[in-house]
């Protein structure tokens, strides 16, 4: 196994198909719903579209997704995409919501 730290994963990953598995952390969205994400990693011209994703029943729930307004309307979108994601094993990541914090209030 060969290990690389690259500063800007995804220019790397754009340009670059010889990597088997990539680890970086995505902690910031410009939007809160599930619509940036979407977009950006699973249509076929999005920009963290890494993996080549080119599904049409999925671009379809997703370009539905971007013409909708209604919030409740979208929570069913996103959540028709995911379960398509997930059924057909596009891709995975690995996420963590646990932050691990070490507090000290005596020092010996």
């Amino acid at each position: 196994m060969e290990l690389r730290q690259i500063d800007t994963p995804e220019e790397y990953m754009a340009s670059n198909r010889n990597w088997d598995l990539a680890t970086y952390s995505n902690l910031t969205a410009p939007r809160g719903d599930a619509g940036y994400y979407l977009n950006a990693t699973y249509h076929p011209t999005g920009a963290l579209n890494f993996s080549g994703a080119h599904e049409p029943e999925l671009t379809e729930i997703i370009d539905k997704l971007n013409q909708t307004v209604s919030q409740e309307e979208r929570a069913v979108l996103a959540e028709q995409a995911a379960e398509y994601v997930h059924e057909n094993v596009i891709n995975s990541f690995v996420f963590t919501s646990f932050y691990h914090c070490l507090h000290i209030t005596k020092i010996r």
